[in-house]
């Protein structure tokens, strides 16, 4: 098919946000655990942040490394 230079540039941004977000995505599961579990018994807390761990981790790297 014949690409565009403005779907190149879309395509190009769209990939810039996609590694951002990947990068900032445990950072972000972290604040947004610290701010939602306020008061609550710290055991809520560390198995939201294991979730997150869970939800956030690059499996196709960690797979990949033990295969």
């Amino acid at each position: 098919g014949v690409r565009s230079a403005s779907s190149d540039a879309l395509a190009e941004i769209m990939f810039q946000l996609g590694e951002f977000l990947a990068m900032a995505s445990p950072a972000l599961w972290f604040v947004a655990v610290f701010l939602l579990t306020r008061g609550r018994k710290p055991l809520v807390r560390l198995l939201w942040i294991l979730v997150g761990l869970v939800a956030v981790l690059p499996w196709p790297f960690v797979l990949g490394a033990w295969a």
